[in-house]
């Protein structure tokens, strides 16, 4: 990421990303410790830091959001930064049952809109490289979830069902997407 433009987008778990990558660099992100502070928003962090140009955060917690904002990035040609892409999701799209059939219909298309670009490490503009990741959503422990919709709709199997459908996409099959473990990063 050392000196890179470093977009997430996602859910929740992309935004505590975004936090631990802030945290990373040795930039406070009091914001993250606050428990009423609003959470389904943009974040941005701009300036030179140790690891990154500037860090941005976008609130879009389902696959179909993430397909529509790259669809905009693409047909803008991907200007303004976006060097390194992590996307997260897959929690919100359990949680609120997004049906398995359009969950996969959203996962091909965002294959091939990013296969337009070959996905993964790809020439942007002007040579620029991109790097593309997906946050793959952390394990979730059924007896600590707060709500009873979560107990109902999010739980560990829930979520596993869903990780391994992401896992056989087309997504991750043509090799340019990278998978980052959100058990190692969380």
């Amino acid at each position: 990421y050392k000196g890179k433009e470093v977009v997430v987008v996602g859910d929740s778990l992309g935004r505590q990303y975004y936090f631990s990558l802030l945290a990373n660099m040795g930039s406070p992100a009091p914001e993250a410790h606050v428990i009423d502070a609003p959470k389904h928003q943009d974040l941005k962090w701009e300036g030179e830091g140790k690891v990154a140009r500037n860090v941005s955060f976008l609130w879009r917690p389902y696959v179909k959001d993430v397909l529509e904002e790259v669809q905009r990035w693409r047909e803008g040609g991907m200007k303004g930064g976006k060097e390194v892409v992590v996307m997260s999701f897959g929690l919100w799209d359990t949680l609120h049952k997004t049906s398995e059939e359009d969950y996969a219909e959203a996962l091909e298309a965002l294959s091939k809109s990013l296969a337009a670009g070959e996905g993964g490490k790809e020439e942007g503009v002007e040579g620029e490289e991109r790097f593309w990741a997906w946050l793959v959503p952390t394990g979730i422990v059924d007896g600590k979830l707060q709500t009873e919709e979560k107990r109902t709709n999010m739980t560990e199997e829930q979520v596993a069902r869903l990780r391994k459908q992401t896992m056989g996409s087309g997504l991750l099959q043509g090799g340019g997407v990278v998978l980052l473990d959100g058990k190692g990063v969380s």
